[in-house]
């Protein structure tokens, strides 16, 4: 009988993670490099916010891959939406730092 995996180790068919010092030279390249949220400009109205979160488009978790190739630019609130999606639970929403609620069905964003 083999023993269980426990949950702070790696698994064997993990993808390689950059980690360290040149993981933060990469985020901060691409931050430098890609500085706009990539969701709030492509949303319905566009709009233009800040990005702080490197995001991979598929999770590392999935099988994504940890190179340039996967990465997206996200600010706070579009992160913890995409998140939500990809562990597949319902977003609690409340509001930015700035008071704007994050609901998007909310009577205060409808026109």
């Amino acid at each position: 009988m083999t023993a269980a995996r426990k949950p702070w180790t790696k698994r064997k068919d993990a993808p390689a993670r950059l980690s360290g010092r040149a993981g933060v030279e990469r985020r901060a390249r691409w931050l430098y490099a890609h500085p706009l949220c990539l969701h709030c400009m492509e949303g319905t109205p566009s709009r233009v916010s800040a990005g702080v979160i490197v995001d991979h488009v598929l999770p590392l978790s999935r099988g994504g891959a940890d190179d340039e190739s996967n990465l997206q630019t996200l600010c706070r609130a579009c992160d913890r939406i995409k998140t939500a999606a990809d562990l597949g639970q319902k977003l609690v929403y409340g509001c930015d730092e700035s008071g704007f609620s994050l609901d998007p069905n909310s009577a205060w964003c409808k026109r």
